[in-house]
């Protein structure tokens, strides 16, 4: 059964008392009879309401920990295959231009980063960024090349974001983050078509 906790004082913006039972946290209101009566209730990831007023405080944490979870229910997790063909794609826009950078993060490499798609009842796609490509030509060379071999090899759909520079920013000798970037063009490529989104935009990371 549940277990009433002391209760909350007014003004911190929760209801007061609030009752526990096994990691279940359920905020409430006493009625006229002085009886508790529930308003909100928590339990793990599910929530539901019981009257208009309800709070929900979502930390970044129990954001992540619910839209990661979600996620791996939606998408899956990536295979082997789904990482081989996530290396494919890499190799293959390494082929079609040549990068004259570094990149700064991983130096002695080409600025290109990917993240390898996955299915399972939604399809995650291959994403990846590529870096200091500002040609449209060049960057068309890059996306006929990838179309390509999505077609050739049956591949889940590439969305390649092409970014203008890395923006990485050392804070001190053990600290360093990406700041914002400039994102070019973002194009999505399927066995079927592109979509083709261009336009600059500003792309913001969160700061540690």
């Amino acid at each position: 059964m549940f277990h009433e906790r002391p209760p909350i004082p007014r003004g911190t913006g929760e209801f007061a008392p609030r009752l526990t039972y096994r990691g279940c946290t359920c905020d409430c209101r006493k009625d006229k009879s002085d009886s508790l009566v529930p308003t909100t209730l928590v339990f793990g990831f599910y929530r539901r309401s019981f009257g208009r007023r309800s709070f929900f405080h979502r930390s970044d944490s129990v954001r992540f920990v619910v839209l990661s979870n979600v996620s791996l229910c939606l998408y899956g997790m990536p295979n082997p295959k789904d990482r081989q063909d996530a290396e494919l794609v890499v190799e293959v826009i390494k082929g079609a231009h040549k990068f004259t950078r570094e990149s700064v993060l991983r130096p002695g490499s080409e600025p290109v980063f990917v993240t390898p798609g996955s299915r399972l009842l939604i399809v995650q796609p291959i994403v990846v960024k590529v870096y200091d490509v500002a040609s449209r030509d060049d960057q068309n060379k890059i996306v006929d090349a990838v179309r390509n071999l999505v077609v050739g090899r049956l591949l889940i759909p590439v969305e390649i974001s092409f970014i203008d520079h890395e923006n990485w920013i050392v804070d001190g000798p053990n600290s360093d983050h990406r700041g914002a970037e400039t994102q070019l063009r973002k194009v999505y490529i399927t066995r079927s078509g592109i979509r083709d989104h261009p336009g600059n935009k500003l792309i913001k990371y969160p700061t540690p």
